[in-house]
């Protein structure tokens, strides 16, 4: 008898303690990812692959595969779709269609972005899959396709399921395939009302309204994710996607990722010549390595570290190849042969994704400010008693090509660590791991 009033005391804290675990998984974490649209460089992240509910953001993937099949001509805008028992008994918000009622395909989209239907979102799983679960399988898919790594779905709504789990960066990048992938959709996102049947559905995403060049894309909001947004903006031909998980308010919300915005388009102005920015995702980005060389401060593009003291100069061919008061960006492409002869010992291209841990220093529009920039930080490194390969990756921003300034081999913890020395010689740095 003793033994079991034991088991069952331990049993109900057992109990207690499972069910504190499960509400600490329900609470919204904080994340935040803000994107340049064109290049995909990372321009602001924290907890950028935390795993969370993406609440109704996952209505986007529903989207994206609603317009992936208009696209493949498996249904078209007009089509009539039949409302189920089970697209019935969906939770709110939702339009409140009964069963055998029918929606065209075309409001059935202004519905998911405006009104959010989660009863829609289940019609268009149902019409395109046959099933909630089969459409789900589906969408996951597709996530993994798109290289949304942090992403499972099972249900087209985002209505809370424990194994619904995305990230803000994974948002981030659907909303950047739903931009690229179907520009001829993608206006539906800027719809600020939506009418159906007589009555009007005001947009959730507030920023349509109030901010200058916003046009999409999603709102959402369950108690366990909390205020959810997916937004992008464009300006001056350059756009910006801001993702946020967990907001407390959705008035928080919006003015958070107002801010984000702002933030990602004065980071995309290089016209000081530096740049703080993470690499744009192109396999077949060409990347070029030189041992350190010493340098003639004429070759010096202006940068707000100050110059370091020169013993030697760089040959006189490659000042004259690369001048630093030439009017255009000189292009790296058809120079590879020329590079590799005037940096000794060793210049070699590599494609892909790098294999050791890396620092950035900055982006340039000169190749020869980032080369300077690149060997200041070596030898300001030398210190640490470790040896750096210069890396200069050619990248495109805004229509024009810049040059980013890094130190290739290195682990974690001597990336770190560099860029905490650099920090101090008031460097912009940041680490960057192999699968970045």
């Amino acid at each position: 008898m003793l033994i079991m009033k034991i088991f069952i005391r331990i049993f109900i804290v057992f109990i207690f303690m499972l069910s504190l675990l499960i509400g600490q998984r329900a609470e919204a974490r904080y994340a935040a990812i803000v994107i340049d649209a064109d290049s995909g460089d990372v321009l602001h992240s924290i907890n950028a692959n935390t795993r969370n509910y993406p609440a109704s953001l996952t209505k986007m993937m529903t989207l994206y595969l609603l317009f992936e099949a208009l696209d493949q001509g498996h249904v078209e805008l007009n089509q009539q779709m039949t409302v189920s028992r089970n697209a019935t008994q969906a939770r709110p918000s939702k339009l409140g269609l009964r069963r055998g009622e029918r929606i065209t395909i075309q409001d059935a989209i202004e519905a998911l972005i405006a009104k959010s239907a989660n009863d829609i979102a289940v019609v268009v799983a149902e019409e395109l899959s046959g099933s909630v679960q089969a459409f789900a399988k589906a969408m996951t898919k597709r996530a993994r396709k798109l290289g949304m790594r942090h992403t499972t779905f099972r249900n087209p709504h985002g209505l809370p399921n424990r194994g619904h789990l995305s990230s803000a960066r994974d948002m981030a990048v659907l909303s950047r395939f739903l931009i690229k992938d179907f520009p001829h959709y993608y206006n539906y996102f800027a719809t600020k009302k939506f009418k159906f049947r007589g009555r009007d559905y005001k947009n959730h995403n507030k920023l349509l309204e109030f901010y200058t060049g916003a046009d999409g894309i999603k709102t959402g909001y369950t108690k366990a994710a909390g205020y959810n947004l997916a937004a992008s903006a464009e300006r001056n031909g350059n756009r910006i996607i801001a993702v946020v998980f967990g907001g407390k308010t959705a008035k928080f919300r919006d003015l958070h990722v107002r801010k984000l915005l702002d933030k990602g388009f004065a980071k995309l102005s290089i016209e000081e010549g530096s740049r703080n920015d993470y690499p744009a995702k192109d396999n077949a980005a060409k990347t070029y390595f030189a041992e350190k060389q010493e340098y003639n401060k004429n070759t010096l593009l202006k940068s707000k570290t100050s110059l370091p003291p020169f013993k030697n100069s760089w040959p006189e061919e490659f000042v004259k190849k690369f001048d630093p008061v030439q009017t255009s960006t000189p292009n790296l492409e058809n120079r590879t042969t020329d590079v590799a002869k005037l940096i000794t010992p060793v210049v070699r291209a590599s494609i892909g994704k790098p294999r050791t841990w890396m620092i950035q220093i900055g982006a340039y529009v000169q190749i020869a400010a980032a080369v300077r920039q690149a060997i200041y930080a070596a030898e300001k490194l030398s210190a640490l008693g470790k040896d750096y390969e210069v890396t200069i990756m050619t990248g495109k921003s805004n229509a024009r090509s810049v040059y980013r300034a890094r130190l290739s081999g290195l682990n974690k913890k001597g990336a770190i660590e560099a860029c905490s020395q650099l920090k101090k010689h008031k460097f912009d740095c940041f680490p960057m791991s192999p699968q970045m």
